[in-house]
């Protein structure tokens, strides 16, 4: 059974073009051999604070960083801003700064922060939507496109089961309906007193049917059968999900399309946005686009997913980078720590050297 209010195929494809366009990710940060901290945006490198930074985090439009007074910064276009005086926990995704202490919730999104929750319960943070319990109102609620909204009032314990994908939310109501708020609206996607198995993603979310044991995706709001019967795990992605299928296949749902990755299932296996990486015999692959890649003929002991690339160091502790299809050697020294940040790739080598890997160069 399944209810929409309004037709949403074609805000989810302008929405789409939007999201995609906004994720591209030419920042990173490091700690210098001074320990003052610096950004690395587009080919350009400027020290945020000469001192040590007690933390940082970089998202796709920004950079966030508590300074040694617990002040908490954020790096966006070129410039500095201070949000809080004083702060301990924060989250950062691609669009959304989110950040508070003693049961306060704040969000920090286009050059402005706003206040969620003084009272907040179990809560969870998407690339550009925030769902959370409202102990105080006794309501369920999402921040969404600048807004709060009320997806569940007059409730006692709050919603004990739900996932924040990249931009929807699943969850099962206190009446026992499966619902997903994607674009504005509330698709209702089954009523069940069993519990449901689910995952989420961007513009994606597969779930096993609890009644007769079906295993479905729902994509851009439509709803389809991928498989009769429950497949021994899943993972979502973006616009994909990966699964292994109780005869142990190995298949990935991608774009509407169900694309087999092997007839054998992988030792391991991890979805990163668009990217499906796994471990099997002892070698790592990648399955992009459609297509199989073999990454390393050994297992290495990092690796690193972002935004349909993969960083990995070979035994000799090279570093190289797997991006759109393509595999380079980023380095030919042996480096001490690399972290893959969207289009960028942050590495030290030697003695106190930091260098950043961008468009094919290092700098």
């Amino acid at each position: 059974m399944k209810q929409k209010t309004t037709s949403i195929c074609l805000l989810a494809i302008c929405y789409l073009l939007f999201f995609q366009s906004g994720k591209s990710q030419n920042l990173a940060a490091y700690v210098d051999y001074k320990n003052a901290f610096n950004v690395f945006n587009a080919g350009v490198k400027t020290q945020l604070d000469h001192r040590q930074v007690l933390d940082y985090k970089v998202g796709t439009n920004l950079v966030a960083y508590i300074n040694p007074q617990n002040e908490l910064w954020v790096y966006q276009n070129g410039k500095q801003k201070k949000i809080i005086d004083w702060v301990k926990n924060y989250t950062i995704t691609d669009n959304i700064l989110a950040f508070g202490d003693n049961g306060f919730l704040n969000v920090y999104e286009n050059g402005n922060a706003r206040l969620l929750c003084s009272q907040i319960g179990l809560h969870g943070i998407g690339d550009s939507i925030v769902a959370y319990h409202n102990i105080q109102n006794n309501s369920f609620e999402i921040y969404y496109n600048q807004k709060i909204l009320q997806l569940e009032t007059d409730l006692l314990n709050g919603i004990e089961s739900f996932k924040v994908g990249e931009n929807l939310v699943a969850y099962i109501n206190p009446q026992n309906y499966f619902l997903a708020f994607y674009h504005g609206e509330i698709i209702q996607l089954m009523y069940t007193d069993d519990p449901i198995k689910f995952e989420v993603g961007l513009n994606t979310i597969a779930y096993i049917n609890p009644v007769i044991e079906s295993f479905h995706v729902v994509h851009y709001g439509e709803e389809k059968e991928l498989e009769e019967y429950p497949p021994l795990s899943f993972k979502c992605g973006d616009n994909m999900v990966a699964y292994v299928t109780m005869e142990g296949e190995f298949f990935q749902y991608y774009k509407g399309n169900k694309l087999e990755v092997s007839s054998f299932a992988p030792d391991t296996y991890n979805v990163t946005d668009n990217m499906l990486v796994y471990e099997m015999l002892g070698r790592l692959y990648a399955f992009y686009n459609g297509q199989n890649y073999e990454l390393a003929n050994f297992l290495p002991n990092n690796y690193q997913v972002d935004r349909g690339s993969v960083a990995f160091t070979d035994q000799q502790g090279k570093l190289w980078l797997f991006k759109e299809g393509n595999k380079n050697k980023v380095s030919s020294e042996r480096v001490s720590s690399f972290e893959l940040v969207g289009n960028t790739l942050q590495y030290a080598v030697g003695t106190n050297t930091n260098k950043v890997y961008y468009k094919d160069r290092s700098y």
